[in-house]
């Protein structure tokens, strides 16, 4: 499509919303979750034994409010922005994955520009990306907090025992990617475990 992608910004982990904890697998069994239009959300979350729909944004809202859904997944600033505190009880940390906004631009525009302009664009957003990281902990922190002190929602924070269970639980969902995405998919996902132990691995050390 002739789309060059410039950057990824990240915006805070995904939590989930519903009237009831969700600790554990089982927690999901038969639950109406509301996921964005993706084959892979919905899959994860079929996995759990919930019935995912990829309701509009727009209607979330209103679909709690009628019981036509029982839960959500959005990451923390945009469940306070859209006021889903208000019909739902209680907000689950899992961090089961990062909200992740991407920078993409016309790819001949790009090549148009001078060297210069291409250094100086590329350098800026790695920059941004580094920034965005630190700004959106404070901003969900805020959000969080605001959502806590406006009413009666209960936080949840999930254990590494807990979080472990959800992890283990959606391993077959990387045989659905590798299906719908031939080898190419099995080899990017076999460097983001790379990434992942060497991220882990680096964290050990400087904690030893």
């Amino acid at each position: 499509r002739n789309l060059k992608l410039l950057a990824f910004v990240p915006e805070g982990w995904m939590t989930w919303t519903a009237n009831k904890p969700l600790r554990t697998p089982a927690d999901f069994e038969g639950l109406r979750i509301r996921t964005m239009t993706s084959d892979m959300a919905a899959a994860t979350f079929r996995a759990y034994g919930a019935e995912p729909q990829q309701t509009p944004f727009s209607q979330v809202y209103s679909d709690l409010q009628l019981n036509k859904i029982d839960a959500q997944t959005n990451p923390v600033f945009a469940i306070e922005e859209m006021d889903f505190y208000e019909v739902q009880s209680t907000l689950t940390v899992a961090r089961p994955a990062q909200f992740i906004s991407s920078v993409v631009t016309n790819g001949d525009w790009y090549k148009g520009l001078p060297e210069t302009q291409q250094r100086w664009l590329d350098n800026a957003l790695r920059e941004v990306a580094e920034v965005a990281w630190k700004a959106q902990e404070r901003l969900n922190q805020a959000r969080l907090e605001s959502m806590v002190e406006a009413g009666q929602l209960e936080v949840v924070q999930l254990n590494d025992d807990e979080r472990a269970a959800f992890a283990q639980a959606s391993r077959q969902v990387r045989e659905d990617y590798v299906a719908a995405t031939g080898e190419r998919g099995r080899e990017i996902l076999k460097r983001i475990q790379q990434l992942v132990d060497s991220l882990e691995q680096a964290t050990a050390d400087e904690a030893g």
